[in-house]
């Protein structure tokens, strides 16, 4: 939808592990804070649990390993600071719209104050 494709996005995070990509960290990072995590007792689910395909590729992308390999290679923890542009550029413009939306849904009347 969009041009984005979370399945897509999830089979990325684990192609990018295999790679030692540092895409790996940022998908990462991008799942905790836009995937909606619940994180029970031993489980964690993320769209607030209700797509269990997703979870189940998102549990495969986090255990992909590379078909031959003596040792997998370490992911570098480097200060990934670029995302945070980009991340900024998708949501803004959403906030504006939620607030102009708001704004005006208040303007019912004229006045500024809505009919009840």
């Amino acid at each position: 939808m969009f041009g984005v494709s979370l399945s897509a996005t999830a089979v990325t995070l684990g192609a990018a592990r295999v790679q030692n990509d540092s895409l790996a960290t940022v998908l990462g990072r991008e799942g905790e804070l836009l995937g909606g995590p619940i994180t029970g007792l031993n489980t964690k689910r993320y769209a607030l649990g209700l797509v269990p395909i997703g979870d189940a590729f998102l549990a495969w992308s986090a255990t992909a390993r590379p078909f031959v390999a003596v040792e997998q290679p370490k992911l570098s923890s480097g200060n990934s600071w670029w995302w945070l542009p980009w991340l900024l550029l998708v949501w803004l413009p959403s906030l504006v719209l939620w607030g102009v939306v708001r704004a005006s849904s208040r303007r019912v009347d004229g006045r500024g104050t809505a009919d009840r």
